[in-house]
């Protein structure tokens, strides 16, 4: 393991989360870093951007330029592998752990150690969790494993068990906007857009590159509450044009959008519009129609 003690780290560029920044940082200087570490937490907070800049300190040396930790810290390193689904795909499947087992067996090209980031883990079908719960039971050496997710519930106990767990909460209203006037300092972001995305970077990065999805929330909302028959029906086509990343950040934004105007006492009947969001989103999960699933939450919420 690199001798963090020998560079500026790349964890103090963080935002936000200082008790789990804190912890991991000491694990570091310690040089007694876990093999296995699962990072739960909202979506959108920063646990893939701590897992990366720890992930730089343990593959890098000492002697490594700050070019090379940056790369490290941006995931384009050598021996920091990111495991996600398949392009289209909606699951990590047991093939990609077959591919991840013999990389692994080949050792780091670089010769300090390496880091596997599954995010999000929770996306792993069963036989590919399986799979990688032998690797975790046995990690090669220098081995390190980021399994970053926004909910362990569908995650296999033994799987948890292998790993310090470090739950996130939300990023705090004025740690969003420092993180966003970094990240994109050209914009001016709207004054809701902390509840509007709910604290998440993610989707906040998301709805700037695509500035007709706040629109369509926008007008799905208003439907909601008084739009008629015809409206649900042309909004709901429109909707289902949506990949379904982008339809289920559309239904996120509904329901963040719901908790604002709850919060402003400006929502009749809020327990029913997060129940009924809630759900859709869970039937998303399962490749549900997306046409007919917003007529439903439309109708549902028009009549709540």
């Amino acid at each position: 393991m690199a001798d963090s003690k020998r560079h500026v780290s790349p964890i103090s560029q963080v935002v936000g989360h200082s008790r789990n920044v804190q912890a991991l940082r000491r694990a570091l200087d310690r040089q007694q870093f876990p093999h296995a570490v699962l990072l739960s937490g909202p979506e959108g907070v920063g646990k893939r951007t701590l897992a990366l800049r720890v992930a730089s300190e343990l593959v890098c040396g000492p002697e490594d330029s700050p070019s090379l930790r940056e790369k490290a810290a941006q995931g384009r390193h050598p021996d920091v592998i990111l495991l996600t689904p398949p392009e289209g795909k909606k699951e990590i499947v047991i093939d990609q752990i077959r591919a991840l087992e013999d990389r692994l067996l080949a050792g780091p090209n670089h010769g300090h150690g390496l880091c596997v980031i599954v995010d999000p883990a929770d996306r792993m079908n069963v036989r590919a969790a399986n799979a990688l719960l032998k690797t975790l039971e046995e990690p090669p050496e220098g081995t390190y494993f980021f399994l970053v997710t926004t909910t362990m519930k569908t995650l296999p106990p033994p799987v948890i068990s292998r790993c310090h767990v470090y739950r996130f909460g939300p990023l705090t209203e004025d740690e969003f906007f420092t993180i966003m006037s970094s990240l994109r300092p050209d914009v001016k972001l709207p004054p809701d857009a902390y509840h509007l995305t709910e604290g998440s970077i993610s989707a906040m990065l998301r709805l700037l590159e695509d500035g007709e999805l706040h629109s369509l929330v926008s007008r799905l909302t208003k439907t909601a509450i008084s739009g008629s028959m015809a409206d649900i029906i042309t909004l709901s086509e429109e909707a289902a044009t949506l990949d379904a990343s982008t339809f289920e950040q559309a239904l996120r934004m509904m329901m963040n959008w719901a908790a604002a105007r709850n919060r402003a006492h400006q929502l009749s009947a809020p327990g029913k519009w997060y129940r009924i969001l809630g759900e859709a989103i869970s039937h998303m999960r399962i490749n549900a129609n997306r046409r007919l699933l917003m007529e439903r939450v439309l109708w549902q919420l028009r009549k709540a």
